[in-house]
């Protein structure tokens, strides 16, 4: 399976989720799964299933097309909820109640998959690894949402600071001053456009 095709850069399994669009909210915003076969990729570089159990889940989805399809679809709406919930803990605003009802509703169908197991001395949580399931790969980020959510992490939430960019990031710097999701490509496109601002209107 190919490696690295997302770009993550969220500091955290469900914001790299979240970023798997670009511009939220514009008329033709950049998708980057547009199967479930990219849904399943995902997963497996951002570490939410191994390389096997990628496999297994893409042999059942290759039996079952509309299933898949309808996998893709459901992640695709779990996405945009997170994605207002977080962008709107990044702008300081309540909760949207629409987004929270529908990740609510997702915890009764996620978590009755987690189990406690052991190994050896080792008693740690678990996902119920039966009859592969195509949801399966959403398990882990709805999860890594909820946890977010319910944490103090989630004042270290921010939305990158450039005018064509949605992406969602954790601000773990020394002073809690990061703007950008990338200072190589937001960042730098960022100080290029003050710069030729300023010496337009110099010109001018």
């Amino acid at each position: 399976m190919a490696q690295d095709r997302f770009e993550l850069l969220g500091g955290i399994l469900c914001l790299d989720f979240v970023n798997t669009i670009h511009e939220y909210g514009a008329v033709d915003p950049r998708e980057e799964l547009h199967s479930f076969d990219d849904l399943v990729a995902f997963g497996n570089q951002a570490g939410a299933i191994t390389i096997r159990q990628a496999a297994k889940l893409l042999k059942r989805a290759s039996s079952n097309p509309a299933m898949a399809a309808r996998t893709l679809a459901a992640a695709r709406e779990c996405r945009l909820a997170l994605y207002h919930l977080f962008s709107a803990i990044a702008g300081g605003k309540h909760l949207p109640a629409r987004d929270l009802h529908f990740l609510n509703r997702q915890l009764s169908r996620t978590f009755q998959n987690l189990r406690i197991r052991s190994k050896g001395d080792e008693v740690d949580w678990s996902w119920e690894e039966g009859n592969p399931k195509p949801e399966r790969v959403l398990w882990p980020i709805i999860r890594s949402g909820t946890e977010l959510l319910t944490s103090t992490d989630r004042r270290l939430i921010r939305e990158c600071g450039s005018q064509t960019c949605t992406w969602l990031f954790l601000d773990r710097s020394k002073n809690r001053t990061r703007l950008w999701c990338d200072m190589k490509t937001c960042g730098n496109r960022a100080k290029w456009r003050r710069y030729y601002n300023k010496h337009k209107t110099k010109e001018d």
